[in-house]
């Protein structure tokens, strides 16, 4: 490798200079993808966060009546996430729960995820921490209580969050590495770590808060509402890094940064701002492992959300005076990026 990379040097300034130019373009994406947006003063907003572990309660239960009591001490847990008064019968639930806590496998699993999270503390204070920059933005947001499960990866179990109740699969955020995991891809399973459950939840809680026009159909829409999604995430989570958000790898982030000017010409050519149809817009909005009509090799699944968050921050940058709530409240996606006056950079 070296004796390549010499050869390379020796053969002119042309090869140095386009050697300089990657690394710093490497550089460029680190440092912008790694900025904080501007915070806001919060030691005063009074903010109390305790995880309740379920997960060990319900896993340390003996007998069918120990259910029984459990569920009805946790009724807002069993109706929203369990979703009680859906089964035929209590005994129906009581059952299944009992089956799955005398499952020796899943004991297992719950004691090997108790041990990882242990306490949780670090959870509970990033918890604390998001929710107190939402509470200064929008001062009747109530905080939810927290609790945890493990179901064993069963469907639709990793998060649940509503206005009064989160609810933490915690099977699913052991990390990739886990020997204990579902079968998802790679760009999927990477995002699933200790540290991405409060992202994770705060994506959801935006949505209360991220106003759109039904009508707008464009694909513009979908990007610009997934970058005030984003925005909102970094400015409740203070230097949220871009990869994080986004879920790419230090590599992705490398490669959107030295072909950000290929994505724009791609977009303008293609007209794809414009475009409506869902199975277009599909290939630059949904989850994948990269974007096919750009590129297999470099450009990373979603390309839209990133190219949403990119306009967003323009267009903040460009405003300074404007709020949080007043972006989430814009439903104008072409104003939005005219406004930005992003044009790829």
């Amino acid at each position: 490798m070296r004796k390549i990379l010499k050869n390379l040097l020796l053969k002119g300034s042309i090869y140095w200079f386009f050697i300089v130019m990657i690394s710093a373009c490497q550089n460029d994406a680190t440092k912008e993808e790694q900025a904080c947006l501007p915070d806001v003063e919060v030691a005063n907003i009074k903010v109390e966060v305790r995880i309740e572990r379920l997960d060990e309660r319900l896993f340390a239960l003996e007998g069918e009546e120990g259910i029984q009591a459990f569920l009805k001490q946790y009724a807002g847990f069993a109706e929203q996430f369990l979703q009680q008064s859906r089964y035929p019968s209590d005994t129906v639930l009581i059952n299944a729960l009992y089956q799955m806590v005398a499952d020796s496998s899943l004991q297992v699993l719950q004691k090997e995820v108790s041990q990882a999270f242990g306490d949780m503390k670090k959870v509970e204070e990033d918890f604390e921490a998001a929710f107190k920059r939402i509470k200064y933005h929008y001062p009747d947001f109530r905080v939810p209580k927290i609790q945890t499960i493990v179901t064993g990866y069963g469907k639709g179990s990793d998060l649940y969050v509503s206005e009064d109740l989160i609810v933490i699969g915690l099977e699913f955020f052991m990390g990739p590495d886990y020997r204990f995991q579902p079968e998802e891809p790679e760009y999927i399973a990477r995002r699933y770590r200790p540290e991405t459950i409060v992202p994770f939840v705060v994506q959801i809680l935006s949505a209360r808060y991220n106003q759109f026009d039904e009508t707008n159909r464009t694909a513009l829409a979908d990007m610009i509402f997934y970058g005030k999604s984003y925005y909102f995430m970094q400015s409740v989570i203070p230097c949220l890094p871009d990869s994080v958000v986004l879920g790419y790898t230090s590599a992705q982030m490398d490669s959107i940064q030295k072909y950000k000017e290929v994505i724009w010409a791609h977009y303008i050519d293609r007209n794809v701002f414009y475009e409506t149809s869902h199975l277009i817009k599909k290939d630059y909005i949904d989850d994948a492992p990269f974007t096919l009509p750009i590129s297999q090799t470099w450009c990373p699944g979603a390309i839209g959300r990133w190219t949403g968050l990119r306009i967003v921050k323009k267009y903040m940058q460009r405003n300074e005076d404007t709020s949080l709530p007043a972006l989430m409240k814009n439903t104008n996606a072409l104003d939005i990026l005219e406004t930005s006056k992003y044009k790829g950079d």
